[in-house]
């Protein structure tokens, strides 16, 4: 029965791929953080960033990020098993990438102190700071997840018609909602997508041309 109800929202080929990126996140998120714990900390933070206000009702993006997230890889374990293979290797050499740069250059940024009778969206965002260190920045998890989904729905073919559109749309927002809520610095922005692009295109060198994919 449950093996019947996962077939209808991935296909079979897909469940080994999806819950390796599950694991290898939460490897990277949280295991790490054994290792960097008393570590250095370095700031990456540029005089740009300390222009960039903060805008606490951005939180609802941020959030939000989370089932965009989840549709935009069950879409690309649906699209097709080339494509399964190809986005989702490449979102694990890239939060590799991410895993290696925890470790090797630990970065953490200073927040803003949130007024303890602070507005509701104040109050969310405290949530959010007491839950989720300041560390583990560079590059962003947040805006690598992201990019995937985006570059993944520029290739699909099976998904709704203004996906693609909304995928762009919705990238550019959580990019904006991780500077705004003063979670991430622009460069971990630029490392999110750099990672990504490395990801997939190691993904594509090692697979696509072996297995003669077109994706």
């Amino acid at each position: 029965m449950i093996k019947e109800k996962l077939k209808k929202i991935a296909p079979e080929y897909s469940w080994g791929l999806l819950t390796a990126v599950v694991i290898l996140n939460c490897i990277t998120y949280f295991g790490t953080r054994l290792f960097t714990s008393g570590m250095k900390h370095h700031s990456i933070q540029l005089a740009v960033d300390r222009m960039i206000p903060f805008c606490p009702h951005w939180i609802v993006v941020y959030f939000l990020a989370f089932p965009f997230w989840v549709c935009g890889f069950i879409l690309i374990a649906r699209e097709s098993r080339e494509m399964c293979r190809i986005y989702l290797i490449g979102e694990m050499i890239a939060k590799t990438i991410c895993l290696i740069c925890f470790v090797v250059f630990p970065t953490t940024l200073v927040r803003p102190v949130i007024d303890a009778d602070g507005s509701f969206w104040e109050q969310l965002v405290a949530m959010l700071y007491r839950i989720d260190s300041p560390d583990n920045l560079f590059p962003s998890i947040h805006c690598l997840e992201s990019w995937i989904c985006f570059r993944s729905a520029r290739k699909m073919k099976k998904a709704p018609p203004r996906y693609r559109n909304v995928a762009a749309v919705a990238t550019i927002m959580i990019f904006a909602s991780t500077q705004l809520l003063k979670q991430h610095v622009l460069l971990d922005v630029a490392g999110a997508i750099a990672a990504g692009e490395m990801g997939l295109l190691l993904a594509h060198k090692l697979y696509v041309q072996r297995e003669g994919a077109t994706v």
